[in-house]
């Protein structure tokens, strides 16, 4: 038996386009349903919800081996604007470029060094996550790690700073 007969039917019973048709039917319709509840009945997330998540904080920052040039262009009430023109950080004070030691770690273990810091005291806009951690720019503020700030003449790389100088 031909799978296929010269009249162009599958098997004898239907022909090949209606199936082709059919078969573009049962893929378009849940295609198209599915496009129109996601153009058109999509809702806005609770914006009251998400004000509740958003933090403005005051930090205290380092950034480690900073040019000269960009020391003199850094000035309390710079601010970092994100892609809409919102100020989402600004420097509330600058400090002093000082000399703070550090550890760094590495493969054998910690190693202590001296470098040259300057403290900055920044105001974020932050967000609370679902394990109630502070994000900035979509990363984690906790201390080790690095985090960007940047304006349009400069930017840094910024570590959380304590009174104890890690």
């Amino acid at each position: 038996m031909k799978i296929v007969d010269e009249k162009g039917r599958i098997f004898g019973k239907i022909n090949v386009i209606d199936f082709i048709i059919v078969l573009c039917l049962v893929f378009l319709i849940p295609m198209f349903y599915y496009s129109y509840r996601i153009i058109f009945i999509y809702k806005e997330p609770n914006t009251e919800q998400t004000k509740k998540l958003n933090k403005i904080i005051e930090i205290m920052g380092i950034t480690y081996d900073i040019a000269s040039g960009i020391v003199q262009k850094i000035d309390s009430g710079d601010k970092e604007l994100d892609i809409n023109g919102k100020v989402i950080g600004e420097i509330i004070e600058v400090g002093k470029l000082t000399r703070v030691k550090r550890e760094i770690r590495m493969g054998s273990g910690n190693k202590s060094i001296e470098d040259k810091g300057l403290v900055l005291k920044l105001r974020l806009k932050c967000v609370i996550d679902d394990e109630s951690y502070l994000l900035y720019k979509n990363k984690r503020l906790l201390y080790g790690l690095a985090f960007d700030f940047n304006t349009p003449e400069y930017s840094l790389k910024m570590f959380l700073f304590d009174n104890k100088g890690s």
